[in-house]
């Protein structure tokens, strides 16, 4: 870290001076002295900056940017840029962090950052006044660059940190949030989403002193990722332990650990992390654990990171030294937890009786409300949270609301027609009620799952979000839809044009009018199948909005003396109770019902679990990341205690 690749060295740049004949030109001349490149290891040492004092545009003698002359594609920013020797001639602001604003200047010897609280001093750094970089000992110094920057003296290191192999899809095309206990950062993009093909994100990180070189890394929101890797830049000059955190319930298949400077895969070594429920537990390259101790000894023959699953916390930390540079590889499934954690707020309620959904009562907690808003009753928009210990029942239908989060109960009242249309549907410890074994719900019920790809939380990012239109289940639900016959037969065949069917059972009262029906094939054509519409029923007699297009067979021949009796089927596809996604959602974003598992120390699991039967799901199922209508997440079959 003490001198770069290349050298710009014994160099006068000059922007302007009162000497010049063309002083009104725009520009005069360049308003950038060097444009540091998008790459690590350049090195400006003793050159002097004259004459970079405009405004209009503004002057700078250092000007870093990602895309000034082309896209981004792989170089997304972090990267390190040394300073020796340097002066300064009426240029009152010495540099520019340029878009995406996380460049590293490691003043060699204190003259980049002279002046200035902090620095001064040999290894001084200037970094973008990012929050999770704002350490005690750091100077705000927005008189001296754009945007504001800050100067960290020796104390501490920056190091770039590249995460990528992800597809920026498998984050709905999110911003990455690194946070430290000095403040959170949630703008770091995927240069690749808006200037190529190339996918990634990086970001600069301290080690040093609290509370430097402990972060903790999350995106708004997870569809799925194969494998990420992770980049730590010279990690020979850690003034500490790097610890970095991402803060997901995970379930780790494969760890590798491959050494920088070798290239063939088969040089990792496969660490399977089969911990059960417990503590954390650490786990050197041969898979052996060691002790649960963050100063834990690393031979230097072994590359300098250490993995381990934390699930009480719902973490996957990995902790770096300064032994070996290396680019860890993780094949895993996560799901993101908010920055508070997986865990929920800490409401309980003991109520004595059920409480109706379109009542204010259902919604207070003393002087406080359940509705983030404050409205006394569910508005449009609208987040709720049913706490342990209450139950509610859905008597109307409430209008289109952003998120509902379930830890009590919410059950569909069946004297009626029930409609709920929300973008998030979380059951996390609670209970979804539509109907039991021995009571199915008998009116309709339908639940309209909405929103689309790219879909960001619209709640303040209080849970883990799976991504718009998703019903969540972490608790018990019980959908018990009205037992109908699915499948029958024709009684007698059905003729093209016929607007009427006989089949072999009644189904007066079981199916209803609109009910849609299918009757397949019965010839040598496979196509010749479709769909009716129910327009009446009685008894064993189906009228049709339509009439039928092709002939359904019904009746008995002789084959060989003997009588065989063939029947075409008739299926009924509609049922009276239905999750759904919204008709209108783009780009293919279906809705998902999704059973998992959650850990919290206060409260113990959530677990996914329950029936769903003679129920519909209808638009369901995502395009853009592959996600089932139904998806079951089985986590490590140690510790996998739901059933679905």
């Amino acid at each position: 870290r003490t001198t770069g690749h290349v050298l710009v060295t014994n160099s006068l740049l000059v922007a302007h001076s009162d000497n010049e004949p063309e002083r009104n030109r725009p520009f005069r001349f360049g308003y950038r002295g060097i444009l540091t490149p998008k790459s690590e290891g350049l090195t400006v040492e003793n050159v002097t900056f004259v004459g970079y004092n405009s405004e209009s545009p503004r002057h700078f003698p250092v000007y870093a940017c990602c895309r000034c002359w082309n896209d981004c594609d792989s170089e997304k920013g972090a990267y390190t840029t040394f300073f020796k020797g340097v002066t300064y001639v009426d240029s009152p602001y010495r540099y520019r962090f340029g878009w995406p604003f996380n460049n590293i200047f490691v003043d060699l010897d204190g003259s980049f950052t002279s002046g200035v609280a902090g620095g001064g001093l040999p290894l001084s750094t200037a970094v973008p006044n990012m929050p999770h970089l704002r350490m005690p000992d750091c100077t705000n110094v927005d008189s001296m660059s754009f945007p504001s920057g800050l100067v960290c003296p020796n104390t501490y290191r920056m190091h770039r940190v590249e995460l990528f192999g992800a597809r920026p899809y498998d984050y709905v095309y999110h911003d990455w949030t690194v946070q430290s206990s000095a403040g959170a950062y949630d703008q770091i993009p995927d240069i690749s989403v808006n200037h190529g093909y190339t996918n990634g994100w990086a970001f600069p990180v301290a080690s040093g002193p609290a509370p430097a070189s402990d972060y903790t890394l999350y995106s708004a929101t997870w569809q799925d990722w194969e494998y990420l890797r992770i980049w730590v830049d010279d990690t020979t000059d850690l003034l500490a332990p790097l610890y970095l955190h991402f803060n997901y319930t995970i379930r780790v298949d494969r760890f590798h650990a491959v050494p920088r400077f070798f290239s063939d895969s088969n040089t990792a070594r496969a660490m399977p992390l089969t911990s059960q429920m417990g503590d954390p537990v650490y786990y050197n390259l041969t898979g052996v654990p060691v002790a649960d101790d963050v100063a834990v000894y690393v031979p230097p023959t072994a590359p300098s990171v250490l993995g381990y699953t934390n699930k009480l916390q719902q973490k996957m930390s990995l902790m770096f030294t300064q032994e070996h540079r290396i680019t860890p590889l993780f094949d895993i499934d996560a799901i993101p937890c908010p920055p508070a954690g997986c865990c929920p707020d800490p409401y309980s309620v003991a109520d004595t009786a059920e409480l109706p959904f379109s009542s204010a009562a259902a919604w207070e907690y003393g002087a406080d409300r359940f509705i983030q808003s404050g409205n006394a009753v569910p508005q449009e928009g609208d987040c709720l949270l049913i706490p342990q210990g209450r139950t509610v029942v859905l008597d109307y239908d409430p209008p289109r609301l952003n998120r509902i989060i379930v830890r009590g109960k919410l059950r569909f009242d069946d004297s009626a027609d029930r409609n709920l249309t929300v973008r998030y549907l979380i059951v996390q410890g609670g209970e979804l009620e539509i109907g039991t074994a021995s009571s199915p719900f008998q009116h309709n019920a339908r639940i309209t799952l909405f929103g689309g790809f790219g879909d960001k939380e619209p709640c303040n990012a209080e849970v883990q979000d799976f991504g718009a239109a998703t019903l969540a289940i972490f608790g018990t639900v019980s959908i018990y839809g009205a037992q109908t016959p699915s499948w029958t037969h024709l009684q007698t065949t059905a003729a093209a044009g016929d607007s009427a069917i006989t089949l072999t059972e009644a189904v007066a009262g079981q199916w209803r009018p609109g009910d849609e029906i299918l009757l397949p094939s019965t010839d040598t054509e496979p196509n010749h199948y479709e769909t009716a519409v129910v327009q009446s029923v009685s008894g064993s007699t189906v009228t049709l909005e339509a009439p039928l297009q092709y002939r359904h067979y019904a009746g008995t021949q002789t084959i060989g003396g003997t009588d065989v009796t063939v029947r075409g089927e008739v299926g009924l596809l509609s049922k009276n109770v239905v999750i759904e996604g919204e008709d209108a959602s783009p780009q293919g974003w279906g809705c998902t019902v999704f059973f998992s598992q959650s850990h919290c120390p206060e409260i113990g699991w959530f677990s996914g679990q329950g029936t769903i039967k003679n129920a519909e799901i209808r638009h369901g199922g995502r395009y853009r990341g592959g996600d089932a209508a139904v998806y079951v997440e089985k986590y490590d079959p140690l510790d996998w205690l739901g059933t679905a």
